[in-house]
C-alpha cells in the first residue's frame, strides 16, 4: 500500500469503537476522489489494490466509540509521506474505564520519508 497525504485535518469531539474482528488484506485499490458523503450501515470490503494519493482530507467526527478485540494485518510494503497533519481530540472513550482528554495536538510533518527517521 503506498499512500500519499498532504494535509490530513482531523477533529473529535468523542470516539468510541467497538470491533470484533478486522482482517484486511490489499493488493491493489487506486481511488481519486474529489467529494465524497458516505453513510454507511454495512460494508463488506474485499480489496485487490489499493493506491492513495490524497491532497486534502478533513474529517469532523462529532461521536467515535471504538473498542477492538482483535485486529489483523499484515502490510507488505507502506510508504506515507506526510506534510503537515493537525489532530485536534476532545475526549476520547478508550474502554476498559481509561479515559483522557487531549485539548489540542498540533503535529508538524516536513519531508519525512520511510520509518527510519523519526521526528
Amino acid at each position: 500500500m503506498d499512500v500519499k497525504t498532504t494535509k490530513v485535518n482531523v477533529e473529535t469531539t468523542y470516539a468510541d469503537i467497538a470491533t470484533t474482528n478486522i482482517n484486511v488484506e490489499t493488493t491493489n485499490m487506486d481511488v481519486g476522489t474529489t467529494y465524497m458523503d458516505v453513510e454507511t450501515t454495512s460494508m463488506d470490503a474485499e480489496t485487490t489494490y489499493a493506491d492513495i494519493a490524497t491532497t486534502n482530507m478533513d474529517v469532523e467526527t462529532t461521536y467515535m466509540d471504538v473498542e477492538t478485540t482483535n485486529m489483523d494485518v499484515e502490510t507488505t510494503y507502506m510508504d506515507v509521506e506526510t506534510t503537515y497533519m493537525d489532530v485536534e481530540t476532545t475526549y476520547t472513550g478508550c474502554g476498559k474505564g481509561h479515559d483522557f482528554a487531549i485539548a489540542s495536538t498540533t503535529i508538524d510533518l516536513d519531508n519525512i520519508h520511510g520509518s527510519s527517521q523519526s521526528s
